[in-house]
């Protein structure tokens, strides 16, 4: 079973204490592909 966004996003965040991640770098770690589109995605899961 996929993991929700979510919960990938927080995953991304635990795996990397202190560091600052980016749209860009959430996008393509957590979408798994760059986005084309509007960047804001990842504050709506936020």
């Amino acid at each position: 079973m996929e993991c929700p966004t979510e919960r990938k996003l927080m995953l991304e965040f635990a795996a990397q204490p202190g560091v600052v991640l980016t749209r860009a770098a959430l996008l393509e770690r957590v979408w798994d592909y760059g986005w084309g589109g509007d960047g804001r995605v990842v504050d709506v899961h936020m």
